[in-house]
This record gives C-alpha cells, structure tokens and sequence, in this order.
C-alpha cells in the first residue's frame, strides 16, 4: 500500500525509468494520503532495504530553528521589518518550544500555516536568521527519493517477507528485552546488561539501584537482635564504625535497639570502644 501511495504521491508511472530523482515530503504524503508518519516511516525504510530505493537523510531530518532574541528585540522588530516580524509572530505561535530548544519545522507545511509561498517564508528565515534573531539549520537540499527501479505494479511487488519476518522477530526480542530491563527488580543492572551481549561477570556492580536497594536491604535485616548479635560476633567494629553500616534514617533505630541490648546485658563496650557480645548471648 505504501508503495503504491508513494508511486501515485510522485506520479510514476508502471515501467517508468529507473535511477531518477523526485522530491519527496513524507509529512506532505501522509497528510495527502491520510497516512500516519510512525507506520509510514519505518515501511518506507524496509522498502529501501529491499533496494527500491534510496531515501535523503532529509526525509528524517527536517530544518530547525531556534530564537536566540530576547522579547523586546521581536517586539521592536514590526517597525522596521513587519513581514519578519509576522513570521516570528507565527513561529511563536505555532512552536511552543522555539525559544528554548532547536524546534524541527517542515517549511511547506509552515508556510501553508502562514498563508505565504514556502520560498517567502525561507527567504524569511535565511533574513531572521541573518539578524541573529533565530538560528536556522536548512537541510542541504530538500527530501528527495531515488527510484533504483523500473517502476512496478504493486499488486506484482516482489518483497522479501522472510526477512521483513525476521526482522520484526528481531525488534521484538529487543523490546522484549528492554522491557525486562525496566522491569527488573532484582539482577544488577550492569550484570544484566552484560548478560544481554553474551558477557558475564562473578560480582554485581555495587553502584546501580537495585545493588544500592539490596544493600539497603541487608542492611535494614540487621535491625533485628539476632541478627545484631550475629553480626557483632563476626565482625570487631565500635560504636561508630557500627553506625558506618546504616544510611542516616536507619541510625536512629540502630542506636535504640543497641542501647537496649546494652541494658538487657546482650552487649557491652570493651576497654578499646569495641563491641562485645556479652557471654552467654
């Protein structure tokens, strides 16, 4: 269907030459055949695999201009330049984010917005720009679509469907996979990443969330006397080097429940500041 649209879109007729050059609009064709961009896109970029044609990055890099003026500067700009200054007035209009990041325009399409003819409005811009009033980035030459082919009836299309199966097969396992990422709550991230490219490692990264969550975890498992008793039995740490081992909101609990243990005779303090559990704990 995309094929046909496109060969009607640039009126190529069944067994037109091959190796020519016609200037494409991909948002003009959508809007002329009532398609939408996110299915066209990736159907033109198949068709082109298959060696049909070859598209122009500017197909998927449109122009971009950004204001790099202040308010008072487009205010003044009626009185000496009133056509650039109803341009800048339309952009603002119709690109809420102009002012703060470079904003991808389609020229034909603004231009139709603005009621003037696509050559006025880039003479316009190349002048704002000019004035360092807006940056314009102009693609180096309009979209255009190179026919590799004798152009075909598209009901005799010959397309690979085995690969076009085994690339989507593809793009789902790398979705799948991404979405497993995100979901996951418990495998260090680095390892699973790792893990995805054929690599492994012995140790967890120690700095992603979920080993920051872990940690946090077994951390939180010592507030629990046996668990304090076990770990002062293994290990010679003072007071603080004890608290060492809590994030801030844990220390509080941590210190309660070891002055406790100190009162029920559980724990006491050596000579050299260590903590000792009492005999017979």
């Amino acid at each position: 269907h995309i094929y046909q649209s496109v060969a009607e879109y640039l009126q190529v007729p069944i067994g037109a030459e091959p190796h020519k050059y016609y200037p494409f609009d991909v948002f003009d064709f959508c809007h002329k055949f009532e398609l939408k961009p996110l299915e066209v896109l990736p159907a033109l970029k198949i068709l082109e695999r298959e060696g049909l044609w070859t598209i122009s990055e500017a197909v998927y890099s449109p122009s971009t201009i950004q204001f790099i003026t202040d308010r008072e500067v487009l205010d003044r700009l009626h009185q000496s330049y009133p056509t650039l200054a109803y341009v800048a007035v339309g952009l603002l209009r119709l690109y809420n984010a102009v002012f703060y990041f470079p904003t991808p325009i389609r020229e034909s399409a603004t231009a139709y917005q603005l009621k003037i003819k696509p050559k006025e409005l880039v003479s316009a811009l190349e002048q704002l720009d000019r004035l360092e009033i807006i940056e314009y980035n102009k693609t180096g030459e309009g979209p255009q679509l190179f026919f590799h082919h004798r152009r075909a009836d598209s009901r005799h299309l010959i397309i690979d469907l085995n690969r076009i199966h085994t690339l989507r097969k593809r793009h789902e396992a790398r979705t799948e996979a991404m979405l497993n990422f995100l979901n996951n709550s418990t495998v260090c991230r680095e390892r699973f990443l790792l893990s995805y490219f054929g690599e492994d490692t012995p140790t967890d990264c120690g700095h992603c969330d979920i080993c920051e969550k872990n940690e946090k975890s077994d951390v939180s498992k010592l507030l629990t006397v046996n668990s304090m008793l076990a770990f002062l039995k293994a290990n010679v740490v003072t007071y603080k080097e004890l608290l060492l081992h809590f994030n801030q909101s844990q220390k509080e609990a941590a210190t309660q429940m070891l002055r406790k243990m100190m009162d029920d005779g559980l724990v006491e303090i050596s000579e050299r500041g260590v903590l000792v559990v009492s005999v017979g704990a």
